[in-house]
């Protein structure tokens, strides 16, 4: 009886693998016999002045191209299959206070980055576009500035990572 039971669930397992065996694990744009896509990445704009922004997001971008097998990063238009312009639209800083009545100075601030981005086909008509945001807490220190500046690039990058999964993944 032993037997029965270990070859039934030897059974199960086989042919639940077995039919699993067509799903691929990662990101679903990309399958082994197709090439990545060749992406050429513009400068990040800016419609604010934000200095702590613009290079380190378009760094961000470019790595997270060269990590992504699906995609290759490319240095000209001409040689892109697409090309991802980002422009950075607001950083945005409001008051997380923790009663309504409250009018005293907050100890911690809500901060949200807001930006645009449109793909672009080779011949530079428009295949996508949209607007991403990313927020994160920061805390009271004189003026908030060091809280701001050490939780800034954890923010670049999910900013960065949800710009290129709305940009590249079809769900």
């Amino acid at each position: 009886m032993k037997f029965l039971t270990r070859s039934f669930w030897v059974a199960i397992v086989f042919f639940a693998v077995a039919g699993c065996g067509h799903y691929q694990l990662g990101r679903p744009s990309h399958s082994k016999g197709n090439e990545p896509i060749q992406v050429w990445i513009a400068p990040v704009m800016m419609e604010e002045v934000i200095a702590e922004v613009a290079i380190p997001l378009n760094r961000e971008l470019r790595e997270q191209v060269v990590r992504n097998r699906s995609l290759r990063l490319v240095e000209s238009r001409q040689a892109a299959d697409k090309q991802l312009w980002v422009t950075v639209t607001s950083r945005e800083r409001n008051s997380l206070a923790r009663r309504s009545k409250d009018t005293g100075l907050s100890d911690v601030l809500r901060l949200e980055l807001i930006a645009v981005y449109s793909l672009k086909s080779s011949d530079s008509t428009v295949s996508k576009s949209g607007e991403v945001s990313v927020e994160g807490q920061v805390f009271r220190d004189p003026g908030f500035n060091e809280s701001a500046r050490q939780r800034m690039p954890a923010m670049l990058r999910d900013l960065a990572d949800d710009i290129l999964q709305e940009a590249f993944l079809d769900w």
